[in-house]
């Protein structure tokens, strides 16, 4: 089962399927009444053995202070002349009452 939910990268295998072919794989051992269990072991399983989540934390910005973030350019993609920008991007702002920042 481990190996079914790390091939599963979008995270969409759902307990039910995982029980019928667990019961095709072992006849006899696996029944429909262990789908509500299997689900909820899933998330577990999951977070220790399936795909990696996008995590996001809200920012919250005050007026007048400011407001800082790194960037690996590397990772990003950045190129100048074709060449890949191998450095750190630093970028800051201030939080003022207009939208722009």
């Amino acid at each position: 089962m481990v190996t079914l939910l790390v091939a599963d990268d979008r995270g969409v295998l759902e307990a039910a399927t995982l029980i019928e072919m667990l019961k095709e794989r072992h006849p006899g051992d696996f029944f429909g009444g262990q789908v509500r269990t299997l689900q909820r072991r899933l998330c577990d399983l999951r977070a220790e053995h399936g795909p990696g989540r996008m995590v996001k934390f809200q920012q919250t910005h005050e007026l007048g202070r400011g407001v800082i973030d790194f960037t690996q350019a590397s990772i990003s993609g950045v190129t100048i002349v074709g060449e890949m920008f191998d450095h750190l991007l630093f970028h800051s702002c201030t939080k003022r009452s207009s939208p722009g920042c």
